[in-house]
């Protein structure tokens, strides 16, 4: 029996996070409404979009995935 170090599906889930994280962090350094904001907000604001972002692309994902 082989077992496997890394589950597929978890693998695939960090990649898309790690995508959605870098999306997120481009859109918040060169979009004009993020200027005005300090290092911390831009900090807070990237981690927010990236997590609420990759939570609606999963839920989208297993709604019409089935």
């Amino acid at each position: 029996m082989q077992s496997q170090f890394f589950n597929n599906n978890a693998t695939y889930l960090a990649l898309g996070f790690l995508l959605v994280y870098v999306a997120a962090q481009l859109l918040v350094s060169k979009h004009p409404r993020f200027q005005a904001f300090t290092p911390i907000q831009k900090s807070v604001a990237v981690k927010v979009l990236a997590l609420v972002s990759f939570i609606v692309l999963y839920a989208l994902s297993q709604v019409f995935d089935r």
